[in-house]
């Protein structure tokens, strides 16, 4: 198959009828049928349309200098798996050279600024091979330290007043990297932990940038989110689009103090494969999950399974921080031409007649029970979290499950054929820790805070004048000491430091 955008071909869709039918034929068995060494690479590419991008590329608007990239933000990351599959370096067998192992590590994750002028390893064409699976979702906040903050925060003010005005001077860029900003912010997070930030930039690779208005790091805020789609991590890979993270901070004059992975959604892509076969054992209930919640959906609406019209296109399970989705991906990607083109050219060797997708979504939350705090750490543990998620998490049987002795019900075959073939993108399971991570004790400050924000409500609902922070302190002295007058707070504070397990400690 051409990898054309749709948009460049002939009108005529009979020229490449006969290319077309001789693809779909061979992509006719599916990946659970067939013997994966004799697995295909993709069609030849097409001309890299990036030869003659610097000349359409915009001029500079008062943007931060174009900087040589610096070792010192080169985080090192160590992964496993297939660099082409999931972006890290191959894994290494007992007695290889470790020598060897990173210096695959240290090419599957640099970065060639190159590749937007035509050179270079990377480029928005997609990779030469196919690969079944990988990250389908990244978002990381990064909390920086800057050089000249004010620089940026210029620039970035002025870009955002532009687009307020429905100016095209909204135009910022980040060394070859071009970016719009929006004329309002976003907000980042969710719940009481959320927090608004001014800056919302979107790059030409698709990138997303949300930048807060802060020179220093903030202890639980980040400086900056990025998040990338599935687009650019299908072009560009996993090692290609956390190596541009790390080239967009160093545009914005930042060094990275640490990262944190807020959202990753691993995926596996099973062309040929028709979603009945996962279906059918879900609907016999033959399941082991530790998820509370199954949805379909019907005519729109959530109801256990998925449906579009009389078509069965999949199920989920689970919801927010840990979710999982097994759907019909060609038909889902039926009316989006140019992401089924990118689908058919860097993940299914041409366009199958079926095509399922198994796809978790793993937040932030759920991460941090499964040990991973950094991209760092997701590289380092993605074969055993991903192979943690198809057996012990859920799983498909070949049978009624007795419930009394869940664990001895067999796997089913194509689910256990699909869990081989994460491994093929992912590395097998390295017993790595998954010891869940340390709850992060709460600033003391912000405690403060709301006891401040709380007296200040009571205050004024019960009508107490306040013209000075004297009056203020007063006042809520004595609400305090009423309030309190028949209570021994030294017995309740000595048994809050016992329930908090904080003895000992010189608190």
């Amino acid at each position: 198959m051409s990898t054309q955008n749709p948009s460049d071909r002939s009108n005529d869709p009979a020229d490449d009828a006969p290319q077309r039918r001789k693809e779909r034929g061979a992509a006719a068995d599916g990946p659970l049928d067939r013997d994966r060494e004799d697995e295909s690479t993709s069609p030849s590419q097409a001309d890299d349309p990036a030869d003659d991008r610097a000349q359409r590329r915009p001029k500079p608007r008062g943007a931060a200098e174009n900087r040589e990239a610096s070792p010192r933000h080169r985080e090192e990351v160590a992964g496993q798996g297939s660099g082409e599959t999931a972006g890290g370096a191959p894994a290494t067998a007992k007695g290889e050279d470790p020598t060897a192992e990173q210096s695959a590590i240290d090419a599957a994750t640099a970065f060639d600024p190159a590749i937007f002028d035509g050179g270079g390893s990377l480029s928005n064409t997609p990779p030469p091979k196919t690969t079944l699976g990988g990250e389908d979702y990244l978002t990381v906040n990064f909390y920086l330290e800057y050089e000249s903050f004010t620089v940026i925060r210029n620039q970035l003010f002025e870009a955002r007043e532009a687009a307020i005005r429905g100016s095209e001077a909204n135009v910022i860029q980040l060394g070859e990297i071009t970016g719009l900003v929006a004329p309002g912010g976003a907000r980042v997070g969710s719940g009481d932990k959320a927090f608004y930030v001014p800056f919302r930039v979107a790059t030409d690779h698709g990138i997303t940038l949300l930048i807060a208005d802060r020179a220093v790091p903030h202890r639980t805020h980040p400086s900056v989110q990025i998040s990338a789609p599935s687009a650019p991590l299908m072009r560009l890979g996993f090692a290609g689009v956390w190596g541009l993270f790390q080239y967009l901070i160093e545009q914005l004059g930042a060094t990275i103090v640490s990262n944190k992975l807020s959202r990753v959604d691993p995926c596996l892509d099973l062309p040929g494969t028709s979603v009945a076969v996962f279906t059918e054992p879900f609907d016999r209930g033959w399941v082991i999950t530790r998820a509370r919640k199954r949805r379909r959906h019907e005519d729109g609406l959530s109801a256990g399974r998925h449906f579009d019209g009389h078509k069965d296109t999949g199920f989920s399970v689970g919801k927010s921080p840990l979710g999982l989705r097994v759907y019909d991906k060609l038909h889902e990607s039926r009316k989006r031409p140019l992401k089924l083109e990118l689908l058919a050219t860097a993940r299914w060797a041409g366009l199958p007649d079926l095509a399922t997708r198994i796809e978790f979504q793993l937040g932030r939350g759920r991460l941090k029970k499964l040990g991973v705090d950094t991209v760092e750490d997701w590289i380092a543990k993605r074969s055993d979290v991903v192979n943690y998620l198809m057996t012990s998490w859920f799983r498909l049987t070949s049978g009624p499950v007795d419930r009394k002795h869940a664990d001895r019900t067999p796997t089913h075959p194509a689910w256990e054929a699909a869990r081989v073939l994460f491994e093929e993108c992912y590395g097998q399971p390295l017993g790595a820790d998954m010891t869940p991570l340390p709850s992060l004790a709460i600033d003391p400050q912000q405690r403060l805070a709301v006891a401040v924000g709380v007296l200040k409500t009571a205050i004024v609902e019960m009508g107490y004048p306040i013209e000075t922070n004297h009056d203020f302190l007063a006042v809520t002295m004595d609400l305090i000491a009423a309030f309190i007058i028949d209570r021994n707070m030294a017995d309740e504070i000595t048994r809050r430091i016992i329930e908090k397990g904080l003895g000992g400690l010189g608190l």
